[in-house]
Order: C-alpha cells, then structure tokens, then sequence
C-alpha cells in the first residue's frame, strides 16, 4: 500500500514507525455496542528487515482512545496491544493469524465495563 493510498487519518494517530517505503498491511476494526458510539480502529503492519512484522503505525478515533485507556485494566482487552504495539515486539504473519484466527472463533467481541462490544475486522 503505497503512502498516497492510505485512507484518512481517525482523530488519534500514533506513528511507530517511518510508513515511507514500506509495504504496509492495513487492518481495521470496527466495534459496536449497545448505548454506545461506534469505535473505529486501523493497524498499520510493515515487514521487518529480518522477515518479521512490526505494528508502524495505529490510529483510532474516540471511543478507540477510550477503549484502550480504560482496557489496560483488562488483561484480556490490552494484552496484545501490549505487546506488539507498546513494546514493538515482532511477529511472524503466522503469529498475527492466530491471534485474528482467535478472536473471530471466540466471536468477534470483547467486555469492557459490564458491556459487550461486537467487532468485524476487514
């Protein structure tokens, strides 16, 4: 995906990494639940130079934020975001597969605060 081809920015945009150059892989998830507004999320993934991948690039827009400042008191909300985004960890597309692979078989959805929010991922 080249840089003249990324959609819009959301409001909230935290770059890990140069975008320029690098073949990208864009995933994003939208949330909704009940009483709530809809949450918007975009991962941008590059490949490493040692054949692994690495998040480059999230952004998210108000209830996105909300999620992920008020997730951290969920382990199972925050975990991966953690660890691939925060510490930059690499991993392999295997790894990135399973954990999608994961979360669809158990539904698509994640509790936060007494409310379900179900997801689609494209």
């Amino acid at each position: 995906m080249a840089a003249a081809q990324l959609p819009a920015p959301l409001d909230y945009v935290q770059t890990l990494e140069p975008l320029e150059g690098k073949t990208l892989i864009l995933k994003q998830v939208t949330c909704q639940a009940e009483g709530k507004p809809l949450t918007l999320g975009r991962l941008y993934v590059s490949r490493t130079d040692k054949g692994q991948y690495q998040a480059s690039r999230i952004e998210y827009n108000e209830q996105g934020k909300y999620i992920l400042d008020h997730g951290k008191t969920s382990p199972s909300v925050y975990k991966y975001y953690d660890k691939y985004v925060t510490r930059q960890q690499p991993f392999s597309l295997t790894t990135m597969n399973a954990i999608i692979g994961l979360w669809r078989f158990f539904g698509m959805r994640f509790s936060l605060e007494k409310v379900t929010y179900y997801c689609k991922m494209s």
